[in-house]
């Protein structure tokens, strides 16, 4: 059997990264810490903090319907996992506070990346490949994890705290440590779509 070509390219170890920018920037809070920012968190959302107040958008307003379907499908799902009925509002909006105590993770993590990199760019693909990377890496530890979109909206909140610099924006939070086996949303296995509705394969 024929082999793969090796590939005339140099690789590198940790997370790969166009040019080697390395977009990005990374917050970790931990022990007392933590609970003060959850605490600060959680009295913004209280008092009404605007849930599209992002400074990207999370989900483009011309969204067709295909990922429109995907992403009702999953919020059905999972309020449906944790037991919450379609029209318990309260329940559903309890929910979503939880994403501001890091799920009861021991350690919170920020990551940013400089404005001149973020929306229209390419580079905050960059930042999203690093995520996930490190993601994996805490997995191959045993730690579980959490990418966290929700906390972009709270970045008025967040980031003089954090002491993010002006020109640095807000992109997500991550929760991390071990999940509860006896939460009942941690039964839910989200599914994907066939490889071929995705792919396409030319030639052999």
């Amino acid at each position: 059997m024929p082999t793969a070509a090796r590939w005339k390219s140099r690789t590198s170890c940790g997370s790969p990264s166009g040019s080697n920018m390395q977009p990005w920037n990374v917050y970790v809070v931990m022990g007392e810490k933590l609970g003060e920012l959850k605490q600060l968190a959680l009295e913004a959302i209280a008092a009404g903090v605007d849930l599209t107040a992002a400074e990207f958008e999370i989900y483009p307003a011309g969204m067709g319907e295909t990922h429109s379907a995907r992403r009702l499908r999953n919020a059905e799902e999972m309020f449906g996992a944790a037991g919450i009925a379609r029209d318990d509002q309260a329940g559903r909006m309890m929910q979503m506070a939880a994403n501001f105590r890091f799920f009861d993770a021991p350690v919170g993590m920020f990551f940013t990346i400089d404005r001149a990199l973020a929306v229209g760019n390419g580079q905050m693909a960059h930042l999203g490949m690093f995520i996930q990377t490190l993601m994996l890496a805490a997995q191959a530890e045993g730690i579980d994890s959490c990418p966290q979109k929700a906390w972009a909206i709270l970045h008025e909140t967040v980031r003089p705290w954090l002491g993010v610099p002006d020109d640095q924006m807000l992109y997500c939070g991550l929760a991390l440590g071990h999940h509860d086996p006896d939460a009942s949303i941690n039964s839910l296995r989200t599914d994907r779509v066939p490889v071929a509705e995705f792919a396409t394969f030319i030639g052999a």
